[in-house]
C-alpha cells in the first residue's frame, strides 16, 4: 500500500543512511527496488542562431532541436541515478559540425519531487559493535534537485555507554554539474561535500568530515579527529577515450597524529596494451611531531588476447601489477594470465610477491557460469606458508506454473525475477496463443542484456531479471528461419515481479512485399529514376522504414506487417530532384496469393 510497501523479520539491514546488520524488523514505505528512472531533466546550451543540434545516448538518436534567435538549444530527456551522458553533434548553416558531450549526474540519495518515504528498523546486532540498535528514517524530495532527510540511530552497547544520535541530510544538485551535500550528526559528526562534473572528460569532488570527541564512539573509530579527501579525473583528449589522468589526495586526523597520502596516475591505451603508470606518496606525522613521508611508483598492465599467437595462446588474456618504494625496495610484483577453458568456463593462474612476506605466492582461480550452476574456486598456496583454497557454488530450482515445468537458474531465486513465454504464429491476429496455432522454435528473444531460444515447444525462459524494473524485450528476426515472419510488435517494456516468471507470449504474423517503381515525368515520357530514398510509414504506430531504388527504378521491401501505410519520398530527394511527388496509401493485406502490395507507381512531377 501507500504506507507500508515493505516488512521484513529476521536477519537483513536497518533503514537510514548507515546501513548495519540486525536481527530484528523494518518496515518502511520505500520501494522494494526503487526504478532507475527518475524523470526528465533539461540539456540545455549555447550555439549561434541557424544550427541544428542532434542529441544522442548510448549511439541512439534520443532528440532533435534547432537554435533560436539568440543561440540557444533544450531537451527534454529522462534521466537515471547515475550518470546521464549525452553526446550532441550540431550541425551549422554554412556545413560546419560540432561534437561536444554533456552528463548529469543524480545522486543516489536524491527523491523525486515531492515524495515521501519513511523507514523504521529495530533489533539485535549482528557485529560486536552493539548489543542492540534501532533507526527512525524520515526523506522527502523537496524538488527534483533537492532533498532533505532526518532521523535518529539508537545504539544499546554491554560495557559500553548506549548512544543516541539524531540527524539531518541535505543533497542539492543546483546545475547539470555541480552536486552539494551537508549532514550534521548530533554528538557524533558534521560533514560537507561537494562535486563537479561537467562532462565524461572531467570530474573532481571534494570532501570534509569532522568528528566529535567521543571516548567510546558508535560510528566511528575511536580516536579519529577529521578526515577529508579531493578527487579528480580528466580525459585531455575526447576523441582519444583510453587517455585519462586521475588523482586524489587526502588525510585524516586522529588523536596520536596525521596520516596524508596522495596518488597521481594515468591510463594509455595503444592497440592491444593498456598501461597505468601512477607515482603515490605516504605521509605519517605523529603528535608527538615525528613525521615520515614514503614516495612510491609502480603501473599496472593489461593484456588483451591476440588471436595471431595461435589456438592455444590467443585466448589469453594477462594482467601485472609492480610497485616500488623509492627510498626501499619493491613492494609488490604480480602476475595473472587467464584464458577460457570452454563456454562459461575460464581459468586464471598467476603469482606474486610482497614486501615482508617470505617467498612467493601461486594463485589458481577456476570459475564457472553454466545454465545450471556457477561455481568459484580459489587456491593459495605460498612457498613459505600453508596452501589453503576455497570452493563456492550457487544455482536455484525453479517452479514455472506457465508452463509447469521446473528451471534452473545459476544465480539466486529470492529477490529475482523472471520472464517466460511462448512464441507462436498468430493465425487469427488477436495476439494470444490459442490451441491449434502452431509454435515457432528456435527464434531469438531478448530481454535487456540477456537472451533466450524458444524450445521445440515454442517456449523461452530468462531468469535473474531486476524486479519492479523496466526491461525491453525484443526479437531477434534474423533468428526467424521465414523471411515472411516478423513479430507482432517490434518491442514490449514489462516490469516483472519478485520470485517468479512474468508471461509474455510472443506472437509472430505473416509479412509480405511491397514493391513498385519511382519515375519522373519527361516530355519523352515517364523514365525511370534510380537511388531515389523512400519512406514506408505505418498510419497506425508511425514506424519508418527508408530503402532506395534500384539502377531501374524499381524498389522491393520485404517483410512488412499487414496494415495501412504511407509510401513517400523522402523531402531532400525532392528537393535536389526540384519535383514533387503524391503520397501513396499502400494496404498490405493477405490475398490468395499471399500478403503484400505490388505494381505501385510513384511519379515525380518537375516543379514549375
Amino acid at each position: 500500500g501507500r504506507w507500508v510497501k515493505q516488512l521484513r523479520l529476521g536477519d537483513g539491514f536497518t533503514s537510514g543512511p548507515r546501513v548495519r546488520s540486525e536481527r530484528g524488523v523494518l518496515v518502511t514505505n520505500a520501494p522494494y527496488l526503487r526504478p532507475s528512472l527518475v524523470g526528465a531533466t533539461r540539456y540545455d546550451g549555447q550555439l549561434d542562431p541557424g544550427w541544428t543540434v542532434e542529441a544522442y545516448r548510448s549511439g541512439d538518436l534520443v532528440a532533435l532541436d534547432s537554435t533560436d534567435s539568440r543561440g540557444r538549444f533544450a531537451f527534454g530527456l529522462p534521466v537515471r541515478y547515475g550518470e546521464n551522458p549525452v553526446d550532441f553533434v550540431a550541425y551549422g548553416p554554412l556545413g560546419e559540425v560540432r561534437q561536444f558531450n554533456s552528463t548529469y549526474h543524480v545522486l543516489s540519495e536524491l527523491l523525486p519531487p515531492r515524495q515521501f518515504e519513511y523507514g523504521f528498523s529495530v533489533g539485535q546486532c549482528l557485529t560486536p559493535a552493539c548489543r542492540a540498535t534501532g533507526n527512525l528514517d524520515v526523506r522527502y524530495g523537496v524538488s527534483e534537485r533537492w532533498t532533505v532527510r532526518a532521523g535518529v540511530e539508537q545504539f544499546w552497547r554491554d560495557g559500553l555507554p548506549n548512544r543516541t544520535h539524531p540527524y539531518v541530510t541535505t543533497v542539492l544538485s543546483p546545475t547539470n554539474a555541480w552536486a552539494v551535500s551537508l549532514e550534521g550528526v548530533g554528538g557524533a559528526s558534521a560533514a560537507v561535500g561537494v562535486q563537479f562534473e561537467p562532462s565524461l572528460n572531467l570530474r573532481w569532488a571534494a570532501g570534509y568530515t569532522a568528528y566529535a570527541a567521543d571516548t567510546a564512539p558508535a560510528l566511528a573509530p575511536a580516536g579519529l579527529r577529521s578526515a577529508w579527501a579531493f578527487t579528480g579525473f580528466v580525459r585531455p583528449i575526447p576523441a582519444s577515450g583510453f587517455f585519462t589522468f586521475d588523482g586524489q589526495v587526502g588525510g585524516t586526523r586522529t588523536a596520536t597524529g596525521v596520516a596524508t597520502t596522495a596518488r597521481l596516475g594515468a591510463a594509455v591505451q595503444a592497440h592491444d596494451l593498456r598501461l597505468a603508470p601512477y607515482v603515490r606518496l605516504q605521509r605519517d606525522a605523529a603528535a608527538d611531531g615525528m613525521a615520515t613521508t614514503h614516495p612510491y611508483v609502480g603501473f599496472d598492465a593489461f593484456a588483451l588476447p591476440r588471436p595471431s599467437l595461435g589456438p592455444l595462446f590467443g585466448a589469453v588474456w594477462m594482467r601485472a601489477h609492480v610497485e616500488q618504494q623509492i627510498d626501499g625496495g619493491p613492494q609488490a610484483v604480480q602476475v595473472f594470465a587467464a584464458r577460457p577453458l570452454s563456454s562459461g568456463v575460464r581459468l586464471e593462474v598467476g603469482v606474486g610477491k610482497f614486501a615482508g612476506m617470505p617467498g612467493a605466492t601461486f594463485t589458481l582461480t577456476l570459475s564457472s557460469y553454466l545454465p545450471a550452476v556457477r561455481t568459484l574456486t580459489l587456491v593459495s598456496a605460498p612457498t613459505a606458508g600453508v596452501p589453503t583454497a576455497s570452493q563456492f557454488v550457487q544455482g536455484s530450482v525453479l517452479w514455472n506454473r506457465s508452463d509447469g515445468r521446473l528451471t534452473y537458474a545459476p544465480g539466486p531465486a529470492l529477490q529475482r525475477a523472471g520472464l517466460t513465454g511462448r512464441v507462436f504464429l498468430d493465425q487469427n491476429g488477436d495476439g494470444r496463443w490459442e490451441a491449434g496455432e502452431p509454435v515457432v522454435p528456435d527464434v531469438r528473444v531478448l530481454v535487456g542484456t540477456s537472451t533466450a531460444r524458444s524450445d521445440s515447444s515454442g517456449w523461452f525462459r530468462v531468469w535473474d531479471l531486476v524486479p519492479f524494473e523496466p526491461v525491453l524485450v525484443t526479437v531477434d528476426s534474423l533468428s526467424i528461419d521465414s523471411p515472411l515472419l516478423v513479430p507482432a510488435f517490434g518491442s514490449a517494456s514489462i516490469e516483472p515481479g519478485p520470485n517468479r516468471f512474468h508471461t509474455l507470449d510472443i506472437p509472430l504474423v505473416p509479412a509480405g512485399v511491397v514493391e513498385g517503381r519511382v519515375r519522373r515525368v519527361t516530355p519523352q515520357g515517364p523514365e525511370a529514376v534510380a537511388g531515389v530514398t523512400l519512406v514506408l510509414t505505418d498510419r497506425r504506430s508511425g514506424a519508418r522504414r527508408s530503402f532506395a531504388t534500384f539502377s531501374d527504378g524499381a524498389f522491393y521491401v520485404l517483410g512488412v506487417k499487414p496494415g495501412l501505410y504511407d509510401l513517400t519520398v523522402d523531402p531532400h530527394v525532392l528537393a535536389v530532384l526540384n519535383a514533387t511527388a503524391q503520397p501513396l496509401r499502400v494496404t498490405v493485406a493477405p490475398t490468395p496469393t499471399g500478403v503484400g502490395a505490388s505494381d505501385l507507381d510513384v511519379l515525380l512531377t518537375p516543379k514549375p
